[in-house]
This record gives structure tokens, sequence and C-alpha cells, in this order.
């Protein structure tokens, strides 16, 4: 499990940021970029399974959530950055789906 952690915690609050600010290739759009953000946008969609914020389904509030997470959910949002990484996974779609499960209005400009 610490492996997990620690390759987790490298992702979320290096690699990731770090690929955002650098307007990498792999994503046409970058619409977050500090590592909360990726925090949020990952567990919403591995712990809240995209319907809801993952801080509901973590029974712990007082405990970071890295140390609430399964061997499993480490696991998938491990995934789901380096997917984001690869050009694999929407960035935009995945901040979208996470911003509607929580009652927040979209980033995106409805076309006229």
């Amino acid at each position: 499990m610490d492996a997990l952690k620690a390759e987790y915690s490298e992702l979320m609050n290096s690699t990731l940021p770090s690929a955002a600010r650098s307007k990498s290739s792999s994503q046409e759009i970058w619409p977050v970029h500090l590592n909360h953000c990726f925090l949020r946008i990952i567990l919403d969609s591995v712990v809240g399974q995209g319907t809801a914020p993952w801080k509901e389904k973590i029974p712990d509030q007082k405990k970071p959530a890295i140390h609430q997470l399964t061997q499993e959910q480490l696991r998938e949002c491990i995934e789901l950055g380096h997917a984001i990484l690869d050009g694999k996974a929407n960035l935009v779609e995945l901040d979208e789906r996470s911003l509607k499960c929580r009652g927040k209005a979209s980033k995106i400009k409805a076309e006229k």
C-alpha cells in the first residue's frame, strides 16, 4: 500500500499539475492545474463513481482520503491519472462530470 500511496501522491501533487502547467499535448484543454482540482476530479470519478462527491463516500472527514482508499481504489485513481496523462481520458469531460455531481456550474460556455 505504501508504494501505491507514494505513486498516487506523486501523480496528483506533481506529475498532473506539471503536465497541465506545461500544456502537455495529451489533453486539448487543461481545465485545471492545481493538485486539489485533480484530486477532486479523480476521486469523484473513482470513489464517487461520477455520481456523487467523493466526500460523501469516505467515512472519516478528518483523515485525508489517501488513508481511507482501498487498494483497488488507489489503483483505479492511478490508472485514471495515467489515462489523463496519456490522452486516453478526457479531462474536460471528467471535470464536467465532477462539477455536475457537486451541483456546480459547467465551465463550458453554451454555443449560441
